[in-house]
């Protein structure tokens, strides 16, 4: 096997990668949604029941003024919403960190499908979904174009 046959060999095997790595995390991002969604779904819930249990406590409990109470309360639920602030906050960060590859390859496969001319995938990715600035974009690009030179795709 020649250099080139390797070289190409080798970029064929890491472009398979990324885009498998790609889909990876489109299931993860899904994941995450559906997580999300469930959580919230839960936590509507436990609310309700822990209303219900302040109801009974308040009923059981004639000697506490319902202004203490309401505080008690309301210092619960926002330790409660801190926790599920910070696990938000945590996904989001993990997405954060992922969102240059997969702008990447989004720009990537567009390129490859030459349908569009790079001044349209500009105004695409920049403009109209907004991903990523214009200077952004254009780094992107420099560090895809040996891939892209590569292919063939680039021109």
């Amino acid at each position: 096997m020649g250099e080139n046959q390797k070289d190409a060999y080798s970029i064929e095997n890491v472009l398979i990668k990324i885009v498998d790595s790609l889909d990876s995390l489109k299931k993860e991002i899904k994941q995450i949604k559906e997580d999300i969604k469930a959580n919230e779904t839960l936590n509507k819930a436990l609310i309700e029941r822990v209303e219900k249990v302040e109801s009974l406590y308040e009923d059981l409990t004639k000697g506490a003024t319902k202004k203490e109470l309401a505080e008690r309360n309301q210092r619960k639920l926002k330790t409660e919403n801190q926790q599920i602030d910070a696990l938000e906050e945590e996904m989001l960060d993990s997405l954060e960190k992922k969102r240059k590859e997969v702008i990447k390859m989004k720009i990537f496969g567009l390129m490859k499908s030459n349908t569009m001319s790079l001044t349209e995938i500009r105004k695409l990715i920049v403009d109209k979904l907004g991903y990523c600035s214009k200077a952004t974009f254009y780094r992107y690009i420099r560090e895809l174009s040996p891939l892209l030179k590569e292919k063939e795709v680039y021109k």
